[in-house]
């Protein structure tokens, strides 16, 4: 056998110095056995492979839960009270563009929730509704390690219901405030 220099590249996770079995696939002439112990003098990195083709766009997603655009809250104001609402409680937009109370047990109501009302609010007026952000009331009495879920008649509640579906609206920041962030439904019954 002669001596003769190879280059072979090899796995950049191997250092100077290691040993690596290696098998030589073809050679003229003959430089080395079918396995033969190489010794790395030099780590090169190979040349980068060439860039696959590009498939098909695949199907569209489901579409994920609105953004609180950066953290802050979000109000609307922009429809009519379809009856007498209470403020802090939470609301639907009726087939007829107005705002009815949710309803844990109504079925239609699963992805009909727009948020919270603020404040009381009389039919025909236009009620601020708060679909994420904070919300501050002082006669609420959170316990701090409980989620917040929509109940009946708009009513929030920290008791997930039986029946109907779930739905969390979100979670107490104290025992006076909470965050809103309406989740995804899960159906029950």
């Amino acid at each position: 056998m002669t001596d003769n220099n190879v280059v072979i590249n090899v796995s950049p996770t191997l250092s100077t110095g290691q040993e690596a079995a290696v098998s030589i696939i073809e050679t003229e002439p003959a430089i080395a056995g079918p396995e033969a112990a190489v010794t790395i003098i030099e780590n090169v990195p190979g040349q980068p492979g060439k860039q696959g083709e590009r498939g098909e766009q695949g199907i569209q997603g489901i579409p994920g839960t609105p953004g609180g655009g950066g953290g802050g809250t979000v109000d609307i104001n922009s429809y009519a009270a379809g009856q007498v609402l209470s403020g802090q409680r939470a609301v639907i937009l009726g087939d007829d563009d107005q705002l009815y109370y949710a309803d844990q047990s109504n079925p239609s109501h699963i992805n009909r929730v727009l948020g919270i009302v603020i404040s009381a609010a009389q039919q025909g007026t236009y009620p601020t509704v708060r679909p994420f952000g904070v919300l501050v009331e002082g006669s609420w009495n959170w316990n701090l390690d409980d989620f917040i879920f929509l109940g009946t008649n708009g009513f929030l509640t920290q008791t997930p219901p039986s029946s109907g579906f779930i739905l969390k609206m979100g979670w107490p920041l104290s025992a006076t405030s909470m965050m809103i962030e309406i989740g995804e439904p899960i159906i029950l019954s």
